[in-house]
């Protein structure tokens, strides 16, 4: 897991790396502040930005996630939440993975909170699990979540 500011300079090139990396953050910069709610494809099915807005909920109804093939890139763009993170490792599947998606029951404890303020991004790995939606200080979040499969970073030299 990684969590940073787009605002640092480079960070999120400095800390990624790398082409596939370097066009995400220029469409986060870019493109993402007026992009309306909806699927953008970046490069066929293997790299898209979803651009959202919900409400955020009680920790206890948000439940904790991973991704088999994709590393998702969480950007906030206004309001605010709380992700939740976890190492996979110990967990226990809440039903059965849907597709790319699994769910898991969450940990009685040894999760960190990550704030998620507008600006902040956060990339979650196959390996880790994370709890969206947790609500903060606001309850309307928009927010643009970018999926990157994962093949697309060995190549990336990650």
């Amino acid at each position: 897991m990684i969590h940073g500011r787009l605002t640092d300079a480079d960070s999120g090139r400095f800390n990624l790396g790398g082409p596939v990396w370097a066009g995400v953050m220029d469409w986060l910069c870019d493109e993402a502040p007026t992009a309306a709610p909806g699927r953008y494809e970046l490069s066929a099915g293997d790299l898209f930005a979803n651009v959202m807005e919900y409400e955020t909920i009680p920790r206890s109804e948000a439940r904790f996630e991973s991704h088999r093939e994709f590393v998702d890139l969480q950007y906030t763009l206004e309001g605010d939440e709380e992700i939740d993170w976890s190492p996979l490792a110990g967990l226990v599947p809440d039903g059965p993975m849907d597709q790319d998606l699994q769910f898991w029951l969450p940990p009685a404890s040894g999760w960190s909170t990550l704030c998620q303020p507008s600006g902040r991004f956060a990339v979650f790995f196959p390996g880790d699990a994370h709890r969206p939606k947790v609500r903060h200080s606001t309850q309307r979040v928009r927010k643009v979540v970018i999926k990157v499969r994962a093949r697309l970073l060995a190549l990336d030299s990650l």
